[in-house]
């Protein structure tokens, strides 16, 4: 295996070859890594020797500092011959990812964050499987969750994905060491600056909606949680509206499948529903989905919502807002279903 890259530079590699069925498997991809940083001094020389550590020969790997105010900076510095870094006034995470995404030169790109070492194999096995799959717009494996001490916490093995099942059942784990073409970036932009909580899970899904998803079945990346992870404090009204605006716009996308939209009120209601998770304490806010998610879909709905009742968010709402709903489920339930209101 070659050494980490010097100055961001990547090589030509070899010339394009023959797979099994004699059919033509372009070269090996060049590969850029970019990793967004802010105040990430604990993790990011972990994170970074494991993309250095990766040894793949045609690597750019490009850390962005935002405006960190602790020592990231100072740590980095021994990487400097391996790396490039940039350093800028705080913007925040999504305008300081389309920074880099506007940088690369590589052929695949993969955001890496601060906190989220990849394990070893990783870019080799995704660039394998883009040679093998040149059409794909993304590449993606399964991951490991780990805690503050790189502990492994659980293994989460991902199914197959494409836009129909990412839209049906509303729970999609793409992230840690996704790869996509930098060519796919003229056809679906880079990250929406408009969104706080959900920009990468936007961009998983106008992925799909242009192409297809290469799924690599090993353990290739981590996702780490811990109490400073930004996903820890993500629950909110604010989420949760960003959720259901996310399938709003699939269904304005001219290249959604037309056996998609004839489940439109279905998929948004459990949009909703799931929305109503990420409520927190805002009860005024999940009772609002709640409520869309029986009206849309009155059958489907009130189904789902039942799940609120077995997972005790029932007894969160107001007495008030808690007699409107029974109202409204018990014209939607059919009747066999009733007693699973009045039980509550």
């Amino acid at each position: 295996m070659n050494g980490p890259r010097r100055s961001g530079q990547v090589d030509a590699g070899p010339e394009p070859n023959r797979g099994r069925q004699g059919e033509e498997i372009v070269q090996s991809p060049s590969v850029t890594v970019i990793t967004p940083v802010y105040n990430g001094g604990k993790f990011i020389e972990e994170t970074v020797d494991s993309v250095l550590a990766q040894g793949y020969a045609r690597l750019e790997y490009l850390v962005l500092d935002d405006g960190s105010t602790d020592d990231t900076l100072a740590r980095l510095r021994r990487f400097s011959k391996h790396l490039t870094v940039v350093s800028h006034a705080n913007v925040g995470e999504t305008q300081t990812v389309n920074k880099g995404l506007e940088m690369a030169k590589g052929d695949l790109l993969c955001v890496v964050n601060a906190d989220d070492p990849l394990l070893p194999g990783a870019i080799e096995s995704a660039a394998t499987a883009y040679r093998h799959n040149p059409d794909a717009v993304a590449v993606y494996p399964d991951w490991l969750e780990i805690d503050s001490s790189s502990r492994a916490v659980r293994e989460v093995r991902l199914p197959d994905y494409d836009i129909l099942r990412m839209l049906t059942e509303f729970n999609v784990a793409l992230g840690p060491g996704v790869y996509f073409p930098r060519r796919v970036l003229s056809m679906v932009g880079m990250r929406d600056a408009g969104l706080c909580f959900t920009g990468d899970l936007d961009f998983w899904l106008r992925l799909a909606l242009h192409g297809r998803l290469v799924h690599v079945p090993e353990l290739l990346a981590t996702h780490r949680v811990h109490a400073a992870a930004a996903s820890s404090a993500q629950r909110g009204a604010q989420m949760a509206s960003e959720l259901v605006r996310l399938v709003e716009k699939c269904y304005e996308h001219p290249q959604l499948p037309e056996n998609l939209r004839a489940q439109q009120k279905v998929i948004l209601s459990r949009a909703h529903f799931i929305a109503s998770y990420y409520c927190g304490s805002d009860l005024a806010a999940r009772a609002g989905h709640i409520t869309y998610c029986v009206a849309l879909a009155p059958g489907p709905g009130s189904l789902m919502l039942l799940k609120h009742f077995r997972y005790g968010l029932w007894t969160a709402l107001p007495e008030g807002m808690r007699k409107s709903i029974k109202k409204l489920l018990t014209v939607a339930l059919p009747d066999d279903q009733h007693h699973s209101v009045r039980r509550h």
